[in-house]
């Protein structure tokens, strides 16, 4: 047993060798003692004792002999004799004394650094956050994997007592922030240590590598039994914290470890695993999806597995062995799966809010919800990747963010520390956890901005409670499933089969790991030189996606919409109609030379001309004339109605055709028009165009010129307004909030429970114009998931060539970051179109001049990286429409708004009176 000892007393000799925490903290609980402040054991403490005894005696037996060196001296003398001098004598002790203070500087007692606590010190410890009434068990620590690189699991010339700062080998390793010194500083009093091998590694060498980590952390463990202690259940961990030890839990991460066999994953628990993540940072299994197909976002159906049957097996074995399921490194598909079929909670051991960072490892919000609500864990992360940051900010800014989402019962520490270079500033390794709990209790973040700060309750279940909780729940559910049989593999026979398969592949892999660097290589002579960069291949890569084109309405104007002897496969330039139209920007040989993959049709009608009129009929023909231009060109043109069908077009080299209804005029405030609208096929609803609605004011109400609307005549979006927002998040259609005014826009981005979209507006921080989208509606549209696509119309970019264009794209690009642009270029629904975008065909032209980092005028600017090339062509649209869809999909049990809009807002919009509504009278009860 270890002993707080606040002083030794050899004799009547007293000397403080740590101050007791009882002596200097109110209402300490005198059964626990902090192990960074005085966990000192009676052996070292008698070690102690000695050291001071040895100083004492040393000291007084020097002291006497060099008294008596005089007289002793005089004998020698008159003997002839020789004998040291008495400065001789002394100089010895003075040697001796400070021989004792060097080598008691930095002297560790029982494993901890021993300090003189003097009562100023005891003071500090009292205007500190007492961190000690803290149980805090870290859920992701890679060490087991770092010791297996780099001492090939050996632990002769390894000692985790040492000072691995220092270290010749470890302190030279960016991603080394553990050994017991720090994690005692920490005050850590629970660890998950992961064990896990490589994708590229072999399935069976992977197997061999996880078991052999697993022996190693074992016998580090073992090595360390009087500072670590194994746990693989609660009432271990509990007993292990008790003695003040560091209760120690396997996990493995990623599931190729167990080779897609179930007998394997029961091998692991009987090792002693308590946990595993499904996936890792790259696709290793044919039976789960890593977070990696996310950040493609590419995939179609048929590309991605998400959890697939036999995964839920392995979910399903997991808690019936009594295993914690970690959905760290899975995909969005895989998380919404698990959590539809786990039978106990599950958690992600290392991971952040992906509305704070937009990183595929981090977990949306729709994840998070029924996380909560099955009982799960989120365990944050302190990489820097996932965090978005390098400062204990970007740590506290996830934490306030989840708290405030899913409150404080479902949020603990994970770090992942030994799995990623750089460091948090302020969180550099295991020895800061009380940096962020001390920050977190006193609700400031490090520039002095404030929060709520953090109760004493809330941060003990961050600290530890809730894990514990959820581990406590991951057995229960085991004891209830104690009766079910183990989940089996295929017959052996399939199995042998697909170990045949397995080795094929491979051999294969083999011959090629050996023959293509071979031919690559010699090749290496007569290979021509690599030519730079160009924008315009990433619209091979990735579908070119245009948030808006007026081509129907120009149709309308044109042809009035007979179009059996109109022929879009020409060039309308020389057409003896078309051509005296300035709105002829699109025809399907400029839409080739222009690479689209996708593009937004708009069914818009003029709001002057139709409001409280026919907009609704006349927005049906606009719709049915859309439907009609896409079916008489099936070999160029595929129709859409999904993020997929995009995908699926794409791959099939047509356009994918899709269909907005631009203005809320067209649904005529009612509900059931919009819901007939989707089933048409409509996948996005403009709130307003130029005209304000009865629930949604349009952005005319913003323009300085001559005076604004004053704010007690403004509806900005009303409480009907909502219910069309909440109808379209329900249906699964896109809320376009082109058009509208700044009120309209705050107001949608608070109430909206999935991501919106500008379809074609460009950035009021460049040009100040009404229908441009100010910074703080920028920053929130960036928190809140969504996209603006950049308008190219000279009146609203204020400017007439390509460069006026760039100018908006790079200055959105610093606001929100790459992830919230795309285009929605307006042709054919413009006069006049810039210098170098003059019509669909020029594309290809602004993505090389992005690539480039040059402007025509020669300015230059932070060339677009081919990444950022391909989120700005048509991913980040991709993303906005799959989680759109998502949220439909966990909507699909709500009833259908039906609510009608109140006849007081048709009073406070002045059209009570309007003449062509019949049923006026039906919104007044």
């Amino acid at each position: 047993m270890e002993a707080c000892i606040s002083h030794v007393q050899p004799k009547q000799d007293t000397i403080w060798i740590a101050s007791c925490p009882e002596h200097s903290i109110p209402n300490f609980d005198k059964t626990r003692c902090s192990p960074n402040i005085l966990t000192v054991s009676e052996t070292a403490a008698r070690e102690i004792v000695g050291v001071v005894v040895s100083f004492r005696v040393s000291f007084l037996v020097c002291f006497q002999m060099a008294i008596r060196q005089p007289a002793v001296a005089e004998h020698r003398v008159e003997a002839n004799d020789t004998f040291p001098s008495f400065w001789i004598w002394i100089g010895l002790c003075f040697g001796l004394v400070a021989f004792l203070m060097i080598i008691g500087k930095d002297l560790y007692v029982g494993n901890v650094e021993v300090e003189f606590i003097t009562t100023t010190e005891r003071n500090r410890i009292d205007d500190e956050f007492i961190f000690e009434e803290q149980i805090l068990i870290i859920g992701n620590n890679k060490l087991a994997m770092n010791v297996a690189k780099i001492e090939k699991n050996s632990l002769r010339e390894f000692d985790l007592n040492w000072d691995l700062q220092r270290h010749t080998v470890w302190g030279h390793i960016n991603t080394s922030r553990t050994d017991l010194i720090r994690l005692r500083e920490g005050n850590v009093y629970g660890q998950m240590w992961f064990v896990g091998s490589n994708c590229t590694e072999p399935p069976l060498e992977a197997v061999q590598n996880v078991f052999e980590q697993i022996d190693t952390i074992k016998r580090l463990i073992d090595q360390h039994r009087q500072d670590l202690s194994l746990a693989t259940s609660v009432a271990e961990l509990e007993a292990a914290i008790g003695l003040e030890k560091i209760g120690s839990l396997i996990a493995v991460k990623g599931g190729n470890a167990i080779n897609s066999k179930l007998g394997l994953l029961r091998t692991l628990y009987a090792l002693g695993v308590r946990c595993m993540s499904l996936a890792s940072e790259q696709n290793c299994c044919s039976w789960v999806d890593s977070a990696i197909v996310d950040s493609l976002d590419i995939g179609a159906a048929e590309m991605r597995r998400d959890l697939a049957i036999w995964g839920r097996m392995v979910v399903w074995e997991m808690n019936r062995l009594g295993m914690i399921v970690d959905l760290s490194y899975g995909s969005y598909g895989v998380a919404l799966d698990v959590l539809r079929y786990s039978r106990a909670p599950v958690i992600f051991s290392n991971a952040g809010a992906y509305a704070i960072n937009r990183h595929h490892f981090n977990v949306k919000e729709d994840v998070l919800i029924p996380l909560a609500t099955q009982g799960g864990l989120i365990m944050i992360s302190f990489d820097p990747k996932i965090l978005g940051g390098y400062t204990i900010d970007n740590v506290l800014e996830h934490l306030n963010y989840l708290r405030e989402v899913i409150g404080p019962d479902h949020i603990g520490i994970g770090s992942g520390f030994e799995g990623f270079d750089g460091a948090i500033d302020g969180l550099e390794d295991v020895s800061k956890f009380p940096n962020l709990f001390a920050a977190l209790a006193k609700g400031q973040y490090s520039d002095g901005e404030s929060f709520p700060a953090w109760s004493k309750e809330e941060l003990q279940k961050l600290a530890g409670l809730n894990f514990l909780r959820v581990f406590h729940e991951v057995e229960r559910a085991k004891e209830e499933l104690s009766h079910e049989k183990p989940f089996e593999d295929d017959g052996s026979d399939d199995i042998n089969k697909k170990l045949l398969i397995a080795c094929s592949i491979a051999v294969v892999i083999t011959i090629c790991a050996i023959v293509v660097p071979i031919t690559v290589v010699n090749s290496y002579d007569d290979a021509p030189i690599t030519r730079k960069f160009a924008g315009r291949d990433v619209l091979d890569e990735v579908p070119l996606i245009d948030g808006h084109n007026d081509l129907p309405f120009s149709i309308y104007l044109v042809e009035r919409n007979l179009i059996n002897n109109f022929n879009l496969d020409s060039n309308l330039k020389e057409h003896p109609v078309w051509s005296v139209e300035n709105r002829t920007h699109t025809d399907l040989p400029r839409l080739r030379k222009g690479k689209l993959g996708a593009q937004f049709w708009v069914a818009y009608i003029r709001c002057a001309d139709t409001q409280y009129k026919d907009a609704v009929a006349r927005t049906l023909e606009q719709i049915d004339v859309t439907k009609r231009i896409i079916r008489k060109y099936p070999n160029d043109m595929k129709y859409a109605d999904s993020a997929d069908g995009i995908m699926e077009a794409f791959r099939e080299k047509k356009l994918a055709s899709l269909i907005a209804v631009e203005g809320g005029h067209s649904i005529d405030s009612r509900l059931a028009v919009l819901r007939l609208f989707y089933e048409l096929g409509v996948r996005y609803l403009t709130l307003t165009h130029s005209c304000n609605t009865p629930w949604a004011d349009a952005s005319p109400v913003d323009d300085i010129q001559p005076a604004p609307v004053p704010p007690s005549q403004l509806n900005n979006l009303s409480a009907w307004g909502r219910h069309v927002v909440w109808e379209m998040n329900r249906l699964g259609m896109m809320v376009d909030i082109s058009h509208v005014s700044y009120g309209v826009m705050r107001d949608v981005l608070q109430h909206s429970r999935a991501p919106v979209i500008f379809s074609h507006s460009s950035a009021h921080g460049v040009f100040q114009h009404h229908r441009n989208v100010q910074d703080d509606i920028l920053r929130e549209l960036a928190r809140k998931r969504g996209i603006v696509m950049v308008n190219f119309y000279p009146l609203f970019v204020g400017g007439n060539t390509i460069d006026d264009v760039i100018m908006h794209l790079n200055h959105i690009r610093a606001i929100t970051g790459i992830d919230s642009i795309g285009l929605g270029g307006d042709y054919n629904g413009v006069e006049v179109t810039p210098e170098g975008l003059e019509d669909v065909s020029k594309y290809p032209d602004l993505f090389d001049m992005l690539a480039n980092g040059v402007m025509r005028s020669g300015e230059k600017f932070t060339a677009w990286s081919r990444e950022d090339l391909q989120k700005l062509a048509g991913l980040n649209l991709l993303r906005v429409f799959r989680e759109v869809e998502s949220i439909r999909d966990m909507l699909v049990d709500e009833d259908p708004y039906e609510d009608l809009i109140p006849y007081e807002e048709f009073e406070r919009a002045n059209v009570a009176d309007q003449p062509c509504m019949t049923d006026m009278d039906i919104h007044k009860n």
